[in-house]
């Protein structure tokens, strides 16, 4: 009778694959998109070849100071369908911090990428899986900025977000109500984008109502409104003017040190 066998230890790659559709895989992960490198030092979960990866980030710009971007990735398999849950992505940023690793529920997985006080635009990569099968694009797919990035038959994709300073190129001025009647006050809303029309946070706005009369005033009275997350810098301009007198029209100003030129809208007074 022959004698057992001694048992040997199972080495990571020995193991069983946790469920077909995902490997195993050892030690190092790479984004050769923004040259920076990832290792790690055990066997992870991740995507089968030839996953596809589509990266999202909302919002697509942030403050330096406390801003906050959520980073989406959305995994597929080759045949279409979402990737296993507990399929690990790995998130990498060259400016800023981001959670360094999350795992899929529903093929989707999230991290926060969160501004460290520096200027400049971020370059996101999310990574998961080997290489991409013969004939996939064989590498990650920056985007230009607008938030969103796809990558078909790779292992890994990056997305830009844009922190900090950013400056305006067009701003665009609202009145509600513009005509008073018998409201004595509209809201002045100052809507402030950049180059590509996206909302530029931060931007110092000066409103001003521009008219002989003195029966009209702004509430920040030249103070400097900023804009928020969305672009918009807000003021109240009120009047004094008796609801029966003749009609007028006058003109708020708004105007930004970012800006060469005022940007004015019309109100309507009685």
């Amino acid at each position: 009778m022959d004698a057992p066998k001694p048992a040997t230890a199972q080495t990571p790659d020995a193991r069983r694959r946790p469920e077909e559709g995902a490997r195993w895989v050892p030690a190092c992960l790479s984004a050769a998109a923004v040259a920076l490198a990832l290792a790690c030092h055990q066997g992870l979960f991740t995507a089968p070849p030839a996953s596809s990866i589509t990266l999202l980030a909302n919002p697509s710009f942030i403050p330096a100071h406390g801003g906050t971007a959520l980073i989406t990735a959305y995994l597929t398999e080759p045949n279409g369908t979402p990737v296993s849950d507990g399929t690990v992505v790995q998130f990498i940023t060259d400016l800023g911090r981001i959670d360094p690793q999350a795992r899929t529920d529903d093929g989707v997985a999230r991290a926060y990428l969160r501004a460290d006080g520096r200027s400049g635009t971020a370059t996101v990569v999310a990574v998961s899986g080997g290489p991409a099968a013969p004939g996939g694009s064989g590498g990650p797919a920056p985007s230009p900025g607008d938030g969103k990035a796809m990558s078909t038959g790779t292992s890994s994709t990056s997305v830009q977000v844009r922190i900090g300073t950013i400056l305006p190129a067009r701003m665009i001025v609202t009145a509600v109500p513009s005509r008073l009647q018998e409201q004595r006050a509209s809201r002045i809303t100052a809507n402030v984008f950049d180059g590509d029309g996206n909302p530029v946070a931060n931007v110092p706005v000066i409103f001003a109502v521009l008219s002989d009369s003195a029966e009209e005033s702004m509430d920040s009275q030249g103070t400097p409104t900023f804009t928020d997350n969305n672009g918009q810098a807000i003021d109240i301009m009120r009047t004094r003017r008796e609801r029966d007198a003749p009609q007028a029209v006058v003109r708020v100003q708004a105007i930004t040190p970012n800006l060469k030129d005022p940007t004015t809208v019309l109100v309507t007074l009685n």
